[in-house]
């Protein structure tokens, strides 16, 4: 879960930065990207925080 975990707070940090740089030149595709980048963010943080819960608890 570790990994899970971390790897999709890269992801989504990365494909929020990427989507940026995307709209700021007005290039396609960039709407997907943050609409990508924006999934992955709601999911990292409740998996996140069930992580920390349960790193704690142990």
């Amino acid at each position: 879960m570790k990994q899970l975990v971390y790897l999709l707070g890269v992801f989504a940090g990365l494909a929020i930065i990427i989507g940026l740089v995307f709209k700021t030149q007005h290039w396609l595709g960039a709407d997907a990207i943050l609409a990508i980048a924006a999934l992955c963010s709601i999911i990292f943080v409740p998996l996140f925080a069930i992580y920390q819960y349960k790193k704690d608890k142990n």
